[in-house]
């Protein structure tokens, strides 16, 4: 799962990983305030964070991308709009993934909900150091070999081109403007990630 930068104070949007850190999107991120804070900001103690965080409960996406002309998949929690107009999110990658080496040469990606139907392909994707290749369980345009996998039976996927990239810490936030949002075949309920365990969606709670 992604996760792991410091946040500049300025910016519009934030969003967290599960590692505890905090994102930040919107603002202008350069480096000299990402090494800045980490001095003049009070860390809490990275273990305990980390704990407080893994009881943030959030939904699972795959980030699609082609390694080798392979479709290829990774398992991301750090998941999040930015805006609706234009249609942005972001993503947060570890810059020394497979993952985010294609997407940084091919400027797009894909994201695709995943269902609670996807739970073996969830483990698959966020496997460290196994490759990812997801060609059983992903759908291609045979006619369009630039085009970004699909994963098969997702809630929704998401076609983006890559607006921006930004370093933060170990890790790259990812914006990209979706070209294109397409419900997939499964009608069930989402996959989400709590306590560093995939569950399923429980019971909505009543309105009072």
């Amino acid at each position: 799962m992604s996760g792991g930068a410091p946040f500049d104070t300025d910016a519009d949007h934030t969003t967290v990983g599960l590692d505890g850190q905090l994102y930040a999107v919107g603002g202008f991120l350069e480096r000299e305030a990402v090494e800045g804070s980490r001095s003049t900001v009070a860390a809490a103690d990275a273990d305990t964070f980390r704990a407080a965080m893994s009881q943030l409960a959030s939904g699972v996406v795959m980030v699609t991308t082609r390694v080798g002309g392979r479709p290829w998949g990774l398992t991301v929690s750090a998941c999040c709009s930015v805006s609706a107009e234009p249609p942005l999110l972001l993503v947060c990658l570890n810059r020394r993934t497979q993952s985010w080496r294609a997407i940084e040469s091919q400027r797009a990606f894909g994201v695709s909900i995943l269902a609670e139907s996807h739970h073996d392909l969830a483990v698959l994707g966020s496997a460290p150091g196994n490759p990812k290749f997801i060609d059983e369980f992903s759908v291609v345009d045979p006619d369009d070999v630039a085009s970004v996998p699909v994963v098969r039976g997702a809630l929704y996927h998401l076609k983006c081109a890559v607006v921006s990239m930004h370093q933060a810490g170990t890790h790259s936030i990812v914006i990209g403007q979706v070209r294109t949002a397409e419900r997939g075949g499964e009608t069930g309920l989402p996959l989400v990630y709590f306590d560093r365990t995939y569950h399923r969606l429980g019971n909505a709670v009543p309105r009072a």
